[in-house]
């Protein structure tokens, strides 16, 4: 019996059957996904690796290359360490989901072992300094494994999902909290005294310029890199057909706002928010073209709507609930991996709970 570990650097490169099999279809993790990832993301080196048993697939890790810090203050005074040293994170591009998947033809507590040595591999030939295992949930017995490992935690922000109960969108609003009713009123009144309408667009209609920019906008307005390449929506839509969908906001015949639609499987997701925010401040806007993402997967029998970690004040209002996410990281430097874990015990926030993730302004609501 033969465990082979292969690296390999693009989807492609594996069967679509064989890695979906794996997975067992799970949404936003499927070969097709994957593929979208690598054509959408702006400077995206992904590396996955893969654990065999005799040839077939029993095990295998999502991750990508980073040569720099998410964080601008550290890229500021630390961006020479990953340029050097490159970071390696392993999760779902773009859905922000864990990156593990193991076959049930043998214990996960095996497969993991297995993995890791494997990844070891990839580590040393990337002269990777740390690396992280992220989007996890905090009771999944993944975490405790790597925990028992000696990883440290790191706390991610609170993803939003809404699940799906509702045959149609005035059944979902009937069944709004009384509060939450009055506001989805309150601001349909204030976006039709602005003259704002929202509605789903034909791509092949739109100024991709432009919707580009709005999207650039949003990672301006938070001091972000734009994560995306040029001609997102027409790439994605390229590869995705009617699993895409565009919801756009104009007024006096402008576009101020757009956000795309995306389906896996049974689930969709509110991704690649734009606003103009001169023309969108105090509006409602963004929140009217969420209310639209919730109407749109309701009719198109959807199961679940994910929208984000981020504006959790805003999406509260449409009943979302919450799930924790962590991250699993390590250190190549053993000193550095111990003080690590220091900085980490000391800085890391007791009273982060389900009920209060982080949030930053939806700019506009």
């Amino acid at each position: 019996m033969t465990w082979t570990t292969e690296i390999i650097e693009g989807i492609n490169q594996v069967e679509p059957d064989e890695w979906n099999r794996l997975i067992k279809n799970r949404p936003f993790a499927t070969w097709h996904w994957l593929q979208i990832t690598e054509v959408v993301l702006a400077n995206h080196q992904p590396r996955y690796v893969l654990l065999r048993h005799n040839g077939n697939l029993q095990a295998a890790a999502v991750c990508s290359i980073q040569n720099r810090f998410q964080s601008r203050m550290l890229q500021s005074t630390l961006g020479w360490l990953p340029y050097r040293f490159p970071i390696l994170r392993c999760g779902v591009p773009i859905s922000y989901d864990m990156g593990l998947f193991f076959s049930d033809q043998q214990p996960v507590e095996q497969l993991l072992s297995q993995l890791l040595d494997g990844l070891q591999i990839l580590l040393r030939t990337e002269r990777v300094s740390f690396h992280s295992f992220d989007y996890l949930s905090p009771e999944d017995p993944v975490w405790f494994s790597l925990k028992a490992q000696g990883y440290h935690r790191v706390d991610h922000l609170t993803e939003t999902n809404l699940d799906i109960q509702w045959t149609s969108f005035e059944e979902y609003l009937s069944r709004l909290a009384k509060k939450r009713r009055k506001e989805y009123v309150r601001i349909r009144g204030r976006l039709e005294r602005e003259g704002i309408t929202i509605e789903v667009a034909d791509l092949l209609m739109e100024n991709k310029t432009v919707l580009q920019r709005l999207v650039n906008n949003v990672f301006q307005h938070h001091g972000e890199p734009t994560l995306y390449r040029d001609n997102l929506f027409s790439k994605a839509h390229a590869l995705m057909g009617e699993d895409f969908k565009l919801v756009v906001a104009h007024q006096n015949g402008e576009r101020i706002g757009c956000i795309a639609l995306l389906r896996s499987g049974n689930e969709w997701s509110v991704k690649w928010p734009g606003l103009n925010y001169e023309l969108t401040l105090d509006t409602g806007t963004y929140y009217g073209l969420l209310a639209e993402c919730v109407h749109q997967t309701i009719q198109a029998g959807g199961t679940r709507l994910r929208m984000g970690a981020t504006a959790y004040q805003t999406k509260q209002h449409f009943g979302i609930a919450v799930d924790e996410r962590i991250g699993a990281m390590a250190v190549r430097s053993r000193p550095f991996h111990w003080l690590a874990g220091k900085i980490l015990n000391v800085t890391a926030n007791p009273e982060i709970t389900q009920a209060t993730p982080k949030t930053f302004d939806s700019g506009g609501v």
